[in-house]
């Protein structure tokens, strides 16, 4: 399987670098595609595209981000990418009502398979 994992490589991403060598220890091919500030958007989506992966993961782990993971689900849909779109971000156990602001309503979050780590 063919997967590429979007996320921020200001510095190298640990977290992005132990799911692609666990993915590649697997049998699967895992590439890393950077998405660092909502410019690279065009760029990462015609990355994804020439892979052409089966998966493709999206790991917003600040929640300040969340509109332009949002935005760029939505680019990805709209230039074609028709397979699986999963995200994964932390998470302080489960978001009490006064904290439920930071989540943003968003019409793609409907369209992304959600992956949450949960730390306690």
């Amino acid at each position: 399987m063919k997967v590429a994992l979007v996320g921020a490589e200001l510095e190298e991403n640990l977290g992005l670098s132990y799911m692609a060598a666990a993915l590649e220890i697997n049998g699967h091919l895992a590439k890393i595609i950077p998405f660092n500030c909502q410019s690279d958007t065009s760029t990462a989506v015609s990355q994804i595209l020439e892979l052409s992966p089966e998966l493709v993961g999206l790991s917003m782990v600040f929640t300040g981000r969340a509109r332009e993971f949002c935005e760029f689900a939505r680019a990805l849909r709209t230039r074609g990418y028709k397979e699986q779109l999963d995200n994964g971000f932390f998470a302080i156990p489960i978001f009490s009502r006064k904290e439920a602001h930071f989540v943003p309503k968003h019409p793609m979050l409907y369209e992304i398979n959600v992956v949450t780590v949960m730390l306690s």
